[in-house]
């Protein structure tokens, strides 16, 4: 069970690692394989929300020129991650989108403790692929209902990606969940929900506002109320594990001057 879906989770940086090669074939290694291989030049492992990608990207090339440590970031659904670090996945620092999956890993005294802390907060817009769409309030019932029955709306599956999870509990405050819930297209995570309508496949995607301002075809149509769902935070916490040094010296450095600059720019609130 530990070893599906770490294929698809590493995005691999530096091929000449072997041991996340074997991860991206499929392969389990044993635990004391992969501990073996921690002291060979091993990488800073970061686990983080899809949403963060862009952002997170550029930051961990920043710090790698920098500071000559090596990091590797895996992007994916929050649930998904976590599952992942709760079965031994050798992870030295996770970004969730939803601090309920951030609960799951402290709960099972996987955190090093004191070290979890809310960083960013998001908000959640509904994009649009035709240019002929224009804006409209959801909070006005029977012009959303005008305009999105019968069209096909990209968002997250709502019990493993905090996006779906939010899309849904806002579309049920707006009293418009039972009548688009067989429109909704559930992905596996936030890109891909972004994805899909920014390539025509789907009419509409709900989304993070962060995200929709890298869109080139798709435009916002409408602004989920913060009323309508949960705060979108996003908790960040060092992982239990022998890389801890190298683990707070990145850990300081995403709350630094340098990252509250990219995070604020691509429309994230940067939280203290």
């Amino acid at each position: 069970k530990g070893a599906v879906g770490y294929g698809n989770c590493f995005a691999m940086k530096r091929a000449s690692h072997n041991y996340l090669i074997a991860f991206f074939l499929g392969l389990w290694f044993p635990m004391g394989a992969i501990m073996a291989l921690a002291d060979q030049n091993r990488p800073l492992i970061v686990f983080a929300a899809a949403s963060l990608k862009l952002e997170l990207d550029t930051l961990a090339l920043d710090y790698e020129a920098k500071h000559g440590q090596n990091v590797l970031v895996s992007y994916g659904a929050s649930a998904a991650l976590a599952q992942q670090i709760s079965v031994g996945a050798p992870v030295d620092l996770f970004i969730s989108a939803a601090p309920k999956w951030m609960d799951v890993l402290q709960k099972a005294n996987l955190l090093v403790p004191n070290s979890r802390r809310n960083i960013l907060q998001n908000n959640l817009v509904l994009l649009a692929f035709d240019p002929k769409e224009l804006p409209f309030n959801l909070t006005d019932r029977t012009t959303a209902l005008v305009r999105l029955t019968g069209k096909s709306i990209a968002t997250g599956h709502a019990q493993s990606v905090p996006l779906g999870s939010y899309g849904t509990e806002a579309l049920r405050h707006l009293d418009l969940y039972s009548h688009l819930e067989s429109q909704l297209i559930p992905m596996q995570n936030a890109n891909a929900a972004f994805h899909l309508v920014e390539n025509g496949i789907t009419d509409f995607a709900i989304a993070y506002g962060t995200t929709a301002k890298s869109a080139k075809k798709s435009h916002i149509v409408a602004y989920f109320s913060t009323e309508s769902h949960a705060p979108i935070l996003y908790p960040m916490a060092a992982v239990i594990g022998p890389n801890q040094k190298a683990t707070l010296d990145f850990y300081i450095f995403l709350q630094g001057a340098k990252a509250k600059s990219i995070f604020t720019n691509a429309g994230f609130r940067v939280l203290n």
